[in-house]
């Protein structure tokens, strides 16, 4: 009777402490214990993008377009070729540079409308990852790339941009 009693009451202690073990760290995993240092403020005011048209058209040039039907080639037949839209860049990048001598690039999409720089950090690859072009604070970060991967010049085959 005595060895019954001692396993049930070893048990009970092991399930007391999984039980209590279990509930300081339920506390501490959601931040009860050790509360978490809050993150900085966001402060984004101190950066401008230079104004850009609201509406992005691209500059058609002339191309004769090339039915290929029948031929079941491409070819062109008047002899011009055709030649893709060409935007206008209306980024200063030297003017971008005096903020920020990190930009290495713009983004500019219509749709989703994305209007931003492109950045390395010299120091650290995820530097903006949590930080602004300004270099402050930014809990949505900036698009960046690694200098570790990629060169500032884009001439690498694949640039991935974070």
């Amino acid at each position: 009777m005595n060895t019954k009693r001692l396993v049930y009451s070893v048990l009970s202690a092991v399930m007391f402490i999984a039980g209590a073990t279990l509930l300081i760290y339920f506390f501490w995993a959601n931040g009860y214990i050790d509360m978490p240092v809050p993150s900085p403020t966001e402060d984004t005011e101190d950066f401008t993008y230079p104004e850009l048209p609201s509406e992005i058209k691209p500059e058609t040039s002339k191309a004769s377009a090339n039915s290929g039907e029948g031929t079941g080639e491409g070819t062109q037949e008047s002899g011009e070729t055709k030649q893709s839209p060409q935007f206008e860049n209306n980024i200063n990048f030297d003017e971008l540079k005096k903020t920020n001598n990190e930009i290495i690039g713009w983004i500019q999409m219509v749709k989703p409308e994305v209007n931003a720089p492109i950045l390395m950090s010299n120091k650290d690859d995820a530097y903006y990852l949590s930080h602004g072009p300004n270099g402050k604070y930014n809990k949505r970060g900036s698009f960046y790339i690694e200098k570790g991967y990629n060169n500032p010049d884009f001439n690498d085959p694949v640039t991935i941009i974070y």
